[in-house]
């Protein structure tokens, strides 16, 4: 029997949440979402979409697509990370976001000449 992505999803949250959910009224009785500020539900709502979005890709992606993104993923990360973070930004991290950004163009270039 075959489950598709929400399905398997659901089935995630349901014993996620059936796990967690004694952990948090133990540790804190009167006020189980006590310290939760609106952006650490921002962040948890993201995260819970980036999983949507993982299992979604290794669903309908091939494997070469799937490897192109993660490493597109991890350009783009770095240069928000230098950029807000002030996170190292050497000759060899721009090399590699080069070589990256070239395979995505050559991946996704059909051939076709220009008219």
């Amino acid at each position: 029997e075959t489950y598709s992505v929400w399905d398997r999803n659901f089935q995630l949250a349901f014993w996620s949440i059936l796990i967690y959910t004694p952990i948090m009224i133990h540790d804190n009785p009167r006020q189980p979402f006590a310290g939760w500020t609106p952006m650490a539900a921002v962040c948890a709502a993201v995260g819970g979409t980036g999983g949507v979005l993982v299992a979604l890709s290794i669903k309908y992606a091939d494997s070469i697509m799937k490897t192109i993104a993660t490493t597109g993923a991890i350009v783009f990360t770095t240069i928000l990370n230098a950029a807000f973070l002030d996170g190292p930004f050497t000759l060899p991290i721009v090399a590699g976001a080069v070589v990256v950004m070239v395979s995505v163009c050559n991946y996704n270039d059909r051939g076709d000449p220009e008219s």
